[in-house]
């Protein structure tokens, strides 16, 4: 172990499985002296007052000749060696080489939890954790806190950090300090009041304004919960999970209204807007699928979500969430009728990187109009059939190396208008031909 500190004397790692490996060591030796008799007393209550009287009596003994001291000094040794002073001295050496190291002093305290016997060791560790230049580090506030014998005095740790953090950034130890906070009874109160100070300071994170609102929420004062998720979205612009508590606080409220609920509809519907808009797309992933679900299971209006999603994807900022989108495209057919719906279909296609999802859907409604249009005899039925067949050689083209499904859509689709079997051998040899596996090529003509 020496020897991996002395080639590596910053790792942390190896600093505290040395210093576990000297307790358990000291732990051993202990056990041994109890099974020789030896009380147990004696060992735990040896202490440096004990080994300095050693030290002065073993010089007198060498000055005037004696032995006794000698014998002495070596018992006061064998105390202090089964009190731990091998581990005490390994973690003074690894705080040395390591001052700012959190994580290796967190360890220690670990190591400490399980070795009862040497708890007078964690008064050192924790001591550490206060001193600079960790006076500030939120790991180490949050664990001289959790060690502090209460609610009360970890919060008094916590208050003490934050007002000496001047000049030091208090995000962090914000964050720290709700999550201690976080489950207590009554932290609502003091959550709320750390979020509407970091607000004021322009510092607040979003984990402590959703901590805030969630827990004004448990409490039953949603009022204050909206309140809190207004501000936050208003100061974090770009947040997909503020946005996301504060939909789902909204949809709450508009699907245990029993009166306007139109109005309560619309409201949902201009807050959905507004949240997607505000989000980038590489965050807004959790966002679709819930405004996904509100336009499915509260009737928002799929037609302006799904304008939003184009907006948002229209710069090519990534590719587009292809079941969100289908979702949204069924929707918007269900609400508005196929015409609007094919509409909409045009938009989203027309972004980058359509995924395959989203032209199943769109080769899906363009089949049902189709044939609704040649059952009706319409006039346009075949310029119809012409735009189902465009939206499925788009799909094939982009998705056929991999999805059998599209080939299978394409395969009925011809079949279905009228060609038959004889129209499907062509389309299954393209498909054979543009297919990397078979097995998925047999899916395809077994459907």
């Amino acid at each position: 172990m020496q020897r991996g500190l002395r080639a590596c004397p910053a790792s942390a790692s190896l600093w505290a499985d040395y210093f576990e490996m000297e307790l358990h060591a000291a732990h051993l030796l202990r056990q041994r002296a109890l099974v020789l008799g030896l009380p147990a007393s004696s060992v735990d209550e040896a202490g440096d007052d004990a080994a300095a009287a050693a030290a002065a009596e073993l010089e007198e003994d060498q000055a005037g000749g004696g032995g006794g001291g000698k014998d002495e000094a070596l018992r006061v040794g064998r105390q202090k060696l089964l009190r731990g002073a091998v581990a005490e001295a390994v973690f003074d050496a690894a705080a040395a080489a390591l001052p700012k190291d959190v994580q290796l002093r967190l360890r220690c305290l670990a190591a400490l939890e399980r070795h009862d016997w040497a708890a007078w060791l964690r008064p050192k560790v924790l001591a550490s954790l206060a001193a600079p230049p960790l006076q500030f580090d939120a790991q180490a506030v949050a664990a001289r806190a959790g060690a502090a014998g209460g609610h009360a005095q970890g919060c008094a740790v916590f208050q003490q950090a934050l007002a000496g953090s001047t000049g030091v950034p208090a995000t962090e130890l914000l964050d720290a300090y709700a999550a201690f906070l976080d489950g207590h009874h009554g932290a609502a109160d003091r959550l709320q009041a750390l979020a509407r100070d970091a607000l004021q300071r322009r510092g607040a994170s979003e984990q402590l304004l959703l901590t805030a609102a969630r827990a004004l929420l448990a409490a039953g004062r949603r009022d204050e919960a909206h309140h809190t998720a207004r501000a936050a979205c208003a100061f974090l612009r770009a947040a997909p999970r503020v946005w996301a508590l504060r939909l789902q606080m909204a949809a709450e409220d508009a699907s245990r209204e029993e009166g306007d609920g139109g109005a309560f509809g619309q409201s949902l519907q201009t807050l959905c807007v507004e949240a997607l808009r505000a989000t980038p797309p590489p965050s807004a992933a959790p966002l679709w699928r819930l405004a996904q679900q509100l336009c499915c299971c509260l009737g928002v209006d799929a037609a302006p979500v799904a304008a939003a999603m184009a907006r948002a994807h229209a710069g090519g900022a990534g590719p587009l969430l292809g079941d969100a989108a289908a979702c949204l495209l069924r929707v918007a057919a269900a609400q508005s009728g196929a015409d609007a719906a094919r509409r909409l279909a045009q938009q989203l296609l027309a972004l980058p990187g359509p995924a395959a999802q989203l032209y199943s859907a769109a080769l899906s409604l363009e089949a049902q109009v189709a044939f609704a249009a040649k059952q009706a005899d319409a006039p346009d039925a075949q310029q119809a059939l012409a735009r189902a067949r465009r939206v499925a050689e788009a799909a094939v083209g982009a998705h056929g190396e991999a999805e059998g499904a599209l080939w299978r859509d394409y395969v009925r689709l011809e079949t279905a208008a009228g060609g038959g079997h004889a129209a499907a051998g062509p389309l299954l040899w393209r498909a054979r031909k543009a297919m990397r596996d078979a097995s998925a090529l047999d899916q395809v003509t077994t459907a």
